[in-house]
């Protein structure tokens, strides 16, 4: 049996995305003279926390299937999927916050979301905001239909700052 992301534990997947940065990595250096080192910014980013009126989504039961739930193209997802459905709205099943988390800082522009709620399991949530897809609609709506308020604020975050990096030569 072929070895695959889908049939990797995480420990593997680690490894093999350790090993896979190493070589890009050794690659850029060699082709690109590409130096560089890491610094710790204060940069803009979102905290999610838990609104004044407390959290508005629902955890998931352990156990659901969700049978009738969301469509993966013309299979049903089942639980764990995180989905847009339609233009400006996302839907939920079973799913932990990290993908929101993740999928609200691309909507904001590419500004950092960090997890500050405190919230563990799966949830089941909609969050559906104006159709300008505007970050002041995403805020308004994250905290009206999800209980979750986003704080602007800055953090200490490690970021790479390059060096030098050369144009590479003809082969």
């Amino acid at each position: 049996m072929a070895l695959t992301t889908q049939t990797m534990t995480d420990e593997q997947r680690k490894t093999v995305g350790d090993q896979m940065r190493e070589r890009l990595r050794a690659l850029l250096a060699d082709r690109f003279q590409l130096t560089l080192h890491r610094e710790t910014k204060e940069l803009p980013v979102y905290s999610l926390v838990i609104a004044n009126n407390g959290p508005k989504i629902q955890q998931a039961k352990p156990g659901d299937t969700y049978p009738n739930g969301m469509k993966c193209g013309d299979r049903p997802c089942g639980a764990g999927a995180l989905m847009e459905p339609e233009k400006n709205k996302l839907v939920g099943q079973g799913v932990p916050l990290a993908p929101l988390v993740r999928l609200l800082s691309q909507r904001l522009g590419g500004r950092i979301v960090v997890d500050n709620t405190g919230l563990k399991g799966n949830y089941d949530l909609t969050l559906q905001w104006a159709a300008d897809g505007s970050p002041a609609a995403i805020l308004t709506g994250t905290q009206e239909q999800l209980g979750l308020k986003l704080e602007p604020t800055k953090v200490p975050t490690q970021v790479l700052v390059i060096d030098s990096i050369e144009r590479p030569s003809d082969n």
